[in-house]
């Protein structure tokens, strides 16, 4: 039998149906209220009588709510908001088993009434069943996207195994709702933020990339906040920039001359009159830069950030002048706001115009920047094809 678990689900969702009717409650036509009375035409007291129902589910009142909604539902018996208001009223009021049988002919009548997909949701939760919860958050958030952002909602589906791989599942659909699940991302701290990046890599190990531009949004706000660990697991995940040790993109393959960089795991390129560079794609993939600083002083010509912590690292590049010979005219450090500087040390010139130094990281910082600092030039340097890792992985 299914009445217990449905008595259940309706006990255990009266207080978010308030929030979901206050969330819709500016469908076209529902201007009046409860405290417009008697001057409003009949031709127009069809709309009224749902304002008036929304009001009074909305402030609590479950008997002028359950009135309300018994005329509002006579006066148009298939309108699924009026019905899933109804059954939020009967619910509050007691009348659980009157209050369901509402909500089995309001699901009946299509995807479009987000308080009747809540309650089969929750009912779909309340019987273990993780694919039909799931199908209908997705229709709600079909029709409602910036739910996405709604705790009650999709918190369920972070905490829970079952159920978050079902939403896995509507998520590989590719529907328009997902974008904004993702982005919502930014906007969660603490353990809910921890819940929705596990679901993310979980995702990601499925096969489902959301891709760089999509994640690159969650993952500057993280790494601004000091989640540089997160951020970097989430980037690697979710965009198929090539890891180069303990950087991404060593050989700049996503550099764009167009504009300035902003995501913290790819080069920054200063869009400055001072520095002149050229893009020049290899053969074998990625790009060098021709790089030109011609202003009086040194200036930093490339940075990102890099993930390391207290150890010794080793740090290849290559440098070269037009001619093919070594350039020592730029030059690697690590660079933290609250932290000494470290620069290189066991710097070496290798065959190719390549080079290789050692860097000792003692302090600890949230978040290291690998810099190139470029000294002025006549001439253009070519640089690229960066490299980081620690000395025992090489």
């Amino acid at each position: 039998m299914l009445i217990r678990p449905l008595r259940w689900a309706a006990a255990t969702v009266v207080g978010a149906y308030a929030l979901l009717a206050l969330a819709v409650g500016a469908d076209r036509g529902d201007t009046a209220g409860a405290g417009m009375p008697f001057a409003i035409p009949s031709a127009l007291r069809v709309n009224a009588q749902l304002g008036d129902l929304r009001t009074a589910v909305g402030r609590g009142d479950s008997g002028a709510a359950v009135a309300y909604g018994r005329e509002s539902v006579a006066l148009v018996p298939l309108d699924p908001r009026r019905l899933g208001l109804y059954a939020t009223a009967l619910t509050r009021k007691g009348e659980g088993e009157k209050a369901y049988e509402v909500f089995l002919t309001a699901g009946k009548m299509g995807w479009r009434d987000p308080i009747t997909q809540y309650f089969w949701m929750q009912t779909a939760m309340g019987l273990n069943d993780g694919a039909v919860a799931a199908l209908r958050l997705d229709g709600m958030l079909r029709t409602w996207p910036s739910f996405t952002t709604q705790a009650d909602l999709t918190a369920p589906f972070e905490v829970n195994q079952q159920f978050g791989d079902a939403l896995i599942a509507r998520i590989k659909l590719q529907p328009e709702w997902a974008r904004d699940y993702v982005a919502s991302t930014r906007l969660l701290e603490g353990t809910r933020l921890a819940d929705r990046l596990d679901l993310l890599h979980r995702l990601a190990a499925s096969g489902t990339k959301v891709g760089c531009a999509q994640i690159a949004q969650v993952v500057e706000p993280m790494a601004r906040n000091g989640l540089v660990n997160e951020a970097y697991g989430l980037w690697r995940d979710h965009c198929d920039d090539k890891p180069a040790g303990l950087l991404m993109d060593g050989n700049f393959e996503a550099y764009n001359p167009d504009y300035e960089e902003t995501v913290p795991f790819r080069w920054r390129v200063p869009a400055s009159g001072d520095l002149n560079v050229e893009d020049q794609r290899e053969k074998a993939g990625g790009k060098l830069l021709a790089m030109r600083n011609v202003s009086p002083i040194p200036m930093v010509a490339a940075s990102q950030i890099a993930m390391v912590r207290s150890g010794d690292y080793r740090i290849s590049w290559l440098a070269k002048d037009e001619d093919g010979k070594p350039s020592h005219a730029i030059a690697p450090q690590l660079w933290c706001s609250d932290a000494n500087e470290i620069v290189p040390s066991n710097v070496t010139a290798l065959p190719g115009g390549r080079w290789q130094a050692d860097l000792r990281v003692a302090d600890e910082c949230k978040a290291w920047i690998l810099q190139f600092t470029l000294q002025p030039t006549p001439k253009p340097v070519i640089f690229g094809s960066v490299s980081l890792t620690k000395p025992s992985a090489q």
